[in-house]
């Protein structure tokens, strides 16, 4: 990887961030492995796993679920999608697409330059729906996937108005725009979501990686969402593309596809259904969590990741 253009920036002994160019976003990926460690040696044995997160979070609140897994001897690696975290966005919030995130995924991929089919993919939400689409794009990146609650869609009914679904709003995209993003401080924050729904469910670690990476400090002393509201908002306006609804059936490595109990977005039924696109599929449900399963309970998810990853070593 040190022939790749980078910029490195060290942010502690946890994880260590490199900011790699694209065409459209520079992208932040985390590194949170020891740099004596050899990814490549890592992937040839299963042990090497890309973790992407779900709309309106970041890489770096995968933390206790990557300290799980380095303590386990994996290599990890987790990124920023363009308009979250570190990987700012300056253009026109309609570039923030479903396919510009697998275009973020594709790019950190490339950028590992691991030997093809090694890498594990491992994704939540709209994170899981982009790892599906590199692998169709380009059948063989991953060893496997799994994937909680991946966003794939069914192609909509024949009369269905998308651009009246993008213009008209929708409960999720109003949601996402009229989102508190400024504090007095981080604490103000961590107290704020910690006492309500949907992040109040998070594991406190996972919570506390959230506020302490995803908000920017500004000159008047208070802090801001770097991942914005309106940015948030355009992730929810269109109907998502239904490419992955497809790929599913074309899917050529072992996946598993995940749901929690308490999840209002794809429960354990419904995860089950998803996998039977594919017959290289299973579909598996997790009580006593939702939509945000493995940031709930890093270390439950964190040692059945490691479970899964061994079963699909060879």
């Amino acid at each position: 990887m040190s022939d790749r253009p980078t910029v490195l920036v060290q942010t502690g002994s946890m994880y260590r961030i490199e900011t790699i160019p694209t065409r459209d976003v520079p992208i932040a990926v985390q590194i949170w492995h020891d740099p004596a460690l050899d990814p490549t040696l890592c992937a040839r044995e299963g042990r090497a796993v890309l973790l992407a997160h779900p709309t309106g979070f970041h890489g770096v609140a995968w933390r206790p679920v990557a300290e799980y897994l380095v303590a386990h001897g994996f290599a990890v690696w987790s990124f920023d999608f363009r308009a979250h975290g570190d990987s700012a966005w300056h253009g026109d919030p309609a570039g923030i697409t479903w396919q510009g995130f697998a275009d973020d995924a594709v790019a950190v991929v490339d950028w590992l330059a691991l030997p093809p089919g090694e890498l594990l993919g491992v994704g939540i939400s709209k994170g899981g729906a982009s790892l599906i689409r590199v692998e169709n794009r380009r059948p063989g990146t991953f060893r496997a996937l799994w994937l909680w609650e991946p966003i794939i869609m069914p192609p909509p009914p024949d009369d269905f108005d998308r651009e009246a679904h993008a213009t008209q709003g929708n409960p999720m995209s109003e949601a996402a725009r009229r989102r508190r993003s400024t504090f007095d401080n981080r604490a103000q924050a961590l107290d704020n979501y910690a006492g309500k729904p949907p992040l109040g469910a998070l594991d406190r670690r996972a919570l506390a990686a959230y506020v302490e990476y995803g908000f920017a400090d500004r000159d008047d002393g208070t802090v801001e969402l770097k991942c914005q509201p309106e940015h948030e908002s355009a992730v929810y306006r269109p109907y998502p593309d239904s490419d992955a609804w497809h790929a599913l059936a074309d899917l050529t490595v072992p996946t598993m596809i995940l749901g929690g109990a308490l999840s209002n977005t794809i429960n354990p039924e419904q995860a089950a259904l998803l996998a039977q696109r594919s017959p290289m599929a299973q579909g598996v449900g997790y009580d006593g969590v939702g939509h945000f399963g493995p940031f709930e309970d890093p270390d439950r998810f964190g040692a059945a990741i490691a479970d899964w990853a061994k079963s699909v070593g060879r």
